[in-house]
């Protein structure tokens, strides 16, 4: 998976509406996990957001264990309130900024979280603070 990520920006270098210099990842569930690995694998992405990833999945892939000299960075992790404990245990491995949104009025995993009206706007936020864009983009 983490091979699809490394196609993936690859190929939005090589696209002129692209700015090679602002890429993020998003991912919920298996691509929350995914999203936090690429964060500390890849140093061309800028900042991820997690959704929903999991702080126990079977296999290192998924935790950044098997990656040399992994060092993730800028990573918002999102979660209802019964994944709190998944987004908190993966955040402390997190460099600045790093942030934790918890929606309590939410029982969702994964995309389900996008049906609460805050978690959008939220995705926004983080990623225009986060990405280097011009101004008015």
């Amino acid at each position: 998976m983490l091979l699809d990520v490394a196609a993936a920006i690859e190929y939005l270098k090589t696209r002129g509406e692209v700015d090679a210099e602002a890429i993020g990842v998003v991912g919920a569930s298996v691509g929350g996990n995914l999203a936090y690995v690429a964060s500390g694998a890849f140093p061309q992405l800028n900042t991820a957001v997690s959704m929903s990833p999991n702080a126990s999945p079977s296999g290192d892939a998924l935790l950044g264990r098997d990656v040399p000299s992994f060092s993730p960075r800028s990573v918002l992790f999102m979660s209802d309130e019964a994944e709190t404990s998944d987004a908190q245990a993966l955040a402390v491995n997190v460099a600045q900024p790093v942030d934790i949104r918890i929606y309590e009025r939410t029982t969702a995993h994964g995309v389900e979280l996008l049906e609460d009206p805050e978690v959008k706007p939220d995705i926004r936020d983080w990623l225009t603070a986060n990405l280097p864009l011009v101004s008015g983009e």
